[in-house]
């Protein structure tokens, strides 16, 4: 059996790609009423989790989050923890408290003053994303392959993933999980790219030797 047929490619490092069957899509939730959600989730197999948090962007009731997000694929019967609105937060004196609203971003916090301008903040991010996880990937393909020349197996293709976070008030939840999507898609192609390779050198091999 080549190098190559080993290792990640043989046992199946390509789990939730679209070459192999990890599990059931965890649908949109986010925005629907706590009954209505969780209707829908139970339905679908899942188990459901309830938190809470105060909201002055989402009426009390409805959804603010969800986790794991829309779109993951989980094995049935996992639990998805769906985040409910309390409303807005009341002081001593019955009046809404203003909370500040943020987002950060591998420890940089933005302050933002809506979330309209949280989603064009994280936007932003998305659209630089998308160059930046393929240059991550390519240094970290180009790492990868002086490993499995020098070693003859090849390790798994990691690439740092952006670390970000915003305040419970903003329903964003979906931009931030479709920047860590754009990362863990450029590791995956990269890793192919590597195997490839990686299978045409030791085919090469074996025709000099022959």
């Amino acid at each position: 059996m080549p190098a190559w047929a080993s290792g990640a490619w043989a046992t199946g490092a390509w789990a939730g790609t679209a070459w192999a069957e990890t599990g059931i899509t965890v649908p949109d939730v986010v925005g629907q009423s706590q009954a209505s959600g969780t209707a829908e989730l139970e339905g679908d197999g899942f188990v459901v989790a309830v938190e809470t948090a105060y909201s002055s962007t989402v009426q009390a009731g409805d959804i603010i989050s969800q986790q794991p997000t829309a779109g993951a694929e989980v094995p049935e019967g996992s639990t998805v923890t769906i985040t409910v609105s309390l409303g807005e937060a009341q002081n001593a004196a019955g009046k809404s408290k203003k909370r500040r609203l943020y987002v950060e971003i591998d420890g940089q916090r933005f302050d933002v003053k809506s979330e309209a301008e949280a989603v064009e903040l994280l936007q932003r991010a998305r659209a630089i994303a998308e160059s930046q996880a393929e240059k991550r990937a390519e240094t970290a393909a180009s790492n990868v392959t002086r490993i499995a020349r020098r070693t003859g197996s090849v390790p798994a293709l990691k690439i740092k993933t952006p670390e970000i976070k915003a305040s419970n008030d903003l329903n964003v939840s979906q931009l931030i999980a479709d920047i860590r999507r754009l990362y863990d898609k450029a590791a995956i192609e990269a890793e192919l790219r590597v195997l490839l390779q990686k299978q045409m050198d030791d085919e090469d091999e074996e025709l000099l030797l022959l």
